[in-house]
């Protein structure tokens, strides 16, 4: 039984019909909720078309995104610190919090454990571009982090995260590098995501209709203490020097 979000999400006509060519294009372009995720919406139409629409279909979908993520993250880590008992305990805190485990129970939340799956991705594809410097790594990590960003807003965060790994476990950057290397060409390999970062802002901004705008204001208008505040910006305003 659908509940919740999941009734938008499962019963959602889109949904129902499978991939099409149709259903496809709707996902790509549809910006009616302000919230644009295509790839979370092509999964759900991916799981009805070839496992059939079920609450049992979508959660044993998100089920393996979970177990694929755990596995891979500790395999990242591993690779990253040559540690096995570090990465595996570092991998299990992090699939174990209660914000991921919750993501999994609910079907609505897809777009969590699938963004998430495809960061993991994104930071084995950046640990192995910075060991073999080969061109299809780097490649590789735009693509998974371009998929990310049509997952979920959240993994805008990447190339931060990517300097972070690149002073640990890297250690690429700092005293582990000696301080030799130039923090200036690390942070333009980062450069290129921000063209992914900027078209997704673009597109949530043009997601954010005029009416939502509208209903803030008019909420606005309850908050106790509101017209004071208001009354005081703009005598601050008028009145700079007063």
């Amino acid at each position: 039984e659908f509940r919740g979000a999941a009734v938008y999400r499962i019963q959602n006509p889109v949904v129902l019909d499978g991939l099409t060519a149709h259903s496809v294009l709707k996902a790509l372009t549809d910006t009616e909720r302000s919230y644009w995720m295509p790839l979370t919406w092509i999964s759900y139409m991916a799981d009805g078309e070839f496992f059939g629409v079920s609450a049992a279909t979508f959660h044993r979908t998100n089920v393996l995104l979970f177990a694929a993520t755990a596995g891979l993250l500790h395999l990242v880590l591993w690779r990253m610190t040559g540690r096995l008992s570090v990465s595996l305990t570092a991998a299990a805190l992090v699939v174990l919090h209660p914000q991921r485990v919750e993501s999994v129970a609910w079907i609505a939340e897809r777009k969590d454990v699938l963004s998430v799956f495809l960061l993991v991705v994104a930071l084995g594809c950046h640990a192995h571009w910075v060991r073999r410097k080969r061109p299809v790594w780097y490649l590789a990590l735009a693509v998974s982090f371009t998929l990310a960003v049509m997952s979920k807003t959240s993994v805008l965060v990447l190339p931060a995260l990517l300097l972070v790994v690149d002073f640990f476990p890297l250690g690429r950057i700092g005293a582990a590098a000696g301080w030799r290397r130039p923090l200036p060409g690390i942070v333009a390999e980062k450069l290129p995501r921000l063209r992914a970062i900027g078209t997704r802002i673009i597109v949530n901004c043009w997601g954010n209709t005029l009416a939502e705008y509208v209903a803030v204001v008019e909420k606005l208008d309850t908050v106790p203490g509101i017209d004071a505040l208001e009354l005081h910006v703009h005598h601050a305003a008028v009145h700079p020097g007063v």
